[in-house]
């Protein structure tokens, strides 16, 4: 059963932000360590490609924990299957079947199946690159300390300075 409503922020963001809504802040959030999750074994050599490549994006960017391995390995799946219907699809050359009547005449056309799996897997993986933060969206709504981009003055100031603000 689907859990409605907004997904809830994660705390260091609340903090970040001074807890605009002064709700009790989570002092039980669980904080996986940092580091690069193992690689399973059961994926495929594309797979394991695209696994090096995230793992390397998410590291650089400060997101990468222990424990997403399971969340990786999904990505990394998913990933290689839409490329399979992607391919699939240049193969038959188009998006859309004739269907045909008893006398041969078009009756409608209709949509190939590896179109639809090719685009219920690219939501999948949309969703997945919002989570890991991969999408220029969710980039604007994950802070970490000590980015591989380097301290940004003008944000730090606009920062202090709504803090002041705020405060007093």
């Amino acid at each position: 059963m689907a859990i409605g409503g907004r997904k809830p922020k994660p705390t260091a963001l609340k903090l970040a932000h001074g807890n605009p809504s002064h709700r009790p802040i989570s002092k039980r959030e669980p904080k996986p360590a940092k580091g690069k999750p193992k690689c399973p074994a059961y994926l495929s050599a594309a797979a394991k490609l695209t696994w090096t490549k995230l793992c390397s994006d998410l590291d650089s960017m400060g997101l990468l924990h222990v424990t997403d391995s399971q969340a990786i390995a999904r990505y990394c799946d998913i990933m290689e299957q839409w490329h399979m219907a992607r391919l699939a699809i240049r193969e038959v050359g188009g998006f859309a079947m004739d269907i045909l009547d008893n006398e041969g005449r078009v009756k409608y056309r209709q949509q190939l199946p590896e179109v639809g799996i090719y685009q219920r897997l690219a939501t999948h993986l949309l969703r997945l690159e919002q989570e890991f933060g991969l999408t220029p969206a969710a980039r604007t709504r994950i802070e970490t300390v000590g980015s591989a981009g380097g301290a940004d003055p003008t944000g730090e100031l606009m920062a202090a300075a709504v803090r002041r603000r705020r405060s007093g």
